[in-house]
């Protein structure tokens, strides 16, 4: 097997890996936030935490290193992923310190929220792609 074969499988297992990781270390974070009398499964989670870390990290070395072989996102996929992670970490943030029905609700109101906001702004991005970036101003006044 060739370096680059091998590199390329490798990525894939990490790939898979840190997924794995990341749905158990969710998992065992539930389980331990609505059962805390399982004291043994921090410690667990806290393992599956360390082995998610190592195979990110093992994953970005395994990445292509060459910037020309990775593409830029289009404005529509990276002002929606931007949307999305910051509503869905607000909502998180609002259920972490106040589980009761009443937080449930405003999360699943800020979801919905971010999810009609993804939407507009991938439909702005997508339909002013050639629009959008840089703003460039001419200051000299002409004279």
């Amino acid at each position: 097997m060739t370096g680059r074969r091998m590199r390329k499988y490798a990525a894939r297992f990490f790939n898979a890996a840190s997924w794995f990781t990341a749905g158990a270390y969710v998992a065992a974070a539930y389980i331990e936030h609505y059962s805390p009398s399982l004291t043994d499964l921090r410690d667990a989670r806290q393992f599956v935490g360390l082995v998610w870390i190592v195979c990110f990290v093992t994953l970005s070395a395994l990445r292509p290193q060459n910037p020309s072989s990775v593409a830029e996102p289009s404005p529509a996929k990276s002002g929606t992923t931007v949307v999305l992670v910051t509503g869905l970490a607000a909502a998180a943030i609002v259920v972490t310190n106040d589980p009761t029905a009443a937080s449930v609700t405003i999360a699943a109101g800020i979801s919905g929220a971010t999810l009609v906001l993804a939407w507009l702004v991938y439909r702005f991005a997508s339909r002013n792609a050639d629009q959008i970036g840089e703003a460039r101003f001419d200051t000299m006044k002409p004279r």
